[in-house]
Parts: structure tokens; sequence; C-alpha cells
């Protein structure tokens, strides 16, 4: 019975050791500019210069009390094929989750894609299958915990590539409240109420021999 005991508060504590999802990076454009305004992160790009400019945002995805403001417009369809890069850092953090608001109208780019570098930009894999961004605002969900070498990675990638705009209208795609986060590595303590635990259970165990 008291291994019994001991054995249900060792899986409680388990239980509790994995923290709450973190904020690695996030970007609310609200400075009419690329600058993170949470995090630590960058975001650049090849796109027409001429092409970016900054409109009013929206309040979805935003985390905690950001206030809703600007986003990023992406227009002219001669973007057809570039991209923009978002870095982060995500050391001492895993699963990583990308999530953002997005738009575009009749002309925008309505087939883009998602790629994922965890070797600093040298090399993507494709996230399958390729988004939308619809024509009202939504909120895409990217479950990126299958690329595990993201986990704990101080130079992880994800890079946008946009498609399918089309003439003669310029079209435009507009992002806004960029969020990438993921949960806490959980770093066991020595001399911790689980580590103890295990002590106990180690020693009855022997006892019971």
């Amino acid at each position: 019975m008291v291994v019994r005991t001991i054995i249900a508060l060792l899986v409680m504590l388990l239980a509790g050791v994995r923290s709450a999802g973190s904020v690695i990076a996030y970007w609310d454009f609200n400075g009419a500019s690329l600058t993170a305004s949470q995090g630590t992160g960058s975001i650049t790009h090849n796109l027409v210069a001429s092409s970016v400019s900054y409109v009013s945002g929206t309040p979805f995805n935003v985390p905690g009390n950001e206030p809703a403001g600007s986003a990023l417009r992406i227009s002219k369809f001669q973007n057809n094929g570039r991209h923009v890069d978002v870095r982060f850092d995500a050391t001492g953090v895993e699963n990583v989750i990308l999530t953002f608001a997005t738009q575009r109208d009749a002309w925008g780019f309505m087939t883009n894609q998602i790629s994922v570098s965890s070797d600093s930009g040298a090399t993507f894999s494709n996230y399958a299958p390729p988004y939308d961004p619809r024509l009202f605002w939504n909120v895409p969900y990217f479950d990126l915990s299958t690329y595990t070498n993201l986990n704990n990675n101080s130079d992880g990638w994800v890079r946008f590539t946009f498609w399918g705009g089309t003439g003669p209208n310029p079209g435009f795609n507009d992002l806004d409240n960029l969020l990438v986060s993921g949960d806490s590595i959980p770093t066991p303590e020595p001399g911790s109420s689980l580590t103890l635990a295990f002590l106990t259970v180690s020693a009855i165990a022997r006892r019971k021999r």
C-alpha cells in the first residue's frame, strides 16, 4: 500500500513538470516595422520593395494584453515565388507552434507554402499542405512539433513562400500577430520533491526484495 501511494504521488509530480506554452517570438507590426514585439526573433524577405506596407490590423491571435494595431501587407503579383523568412531563438523550448492572423483579396496570393529550417536556413522542409489565406481574417495553426530539430534550437527558421497572386490588379495578403510559441523544456532540480520520490520508491523496492 505504501509503495502504491508513493507511485501515485510520483505520477502526479511527473504530470506537473511540463510547463505551459511559452512565447518564443511575437510580431504585432504595430510600429510599422519588422522588429519583434516579444521574444527573440527577426524577419527578412526578398519581396519587391514597393510591395510592403502597413494597414489596419486585427485582434485575432493577439497574446495577452497586446493592442491590435497595424498589419503587414504584401501586394503585387510580381512577388509570386518570393518569400519572407522568420528567424527565432527556441533555446530551452520544444514543440514549436506557429500561428498568425491573415487574409487576402481576390487577386492575392492564394496558395502559400510554409517551410522549416533547423540549420540556419541552409535547407528547408515543406510543411504540407500549402495554405490559402482566405478572403477574411482567420488564424492558421501550424504544429511544428514533428520538426524535433527545432527543439532547443537557437536559430530556427520558418519561410513563407507566396504563390497564386493574379493580375491585372496587384492583389494583397495581410499578416498580423505572428506568434512562434512552444513548451519550456523541463529541467529536473537535484533535491526536488520529484528526485526525493524516485529515491524513496527505489529504497522501498530494495527492502521488499
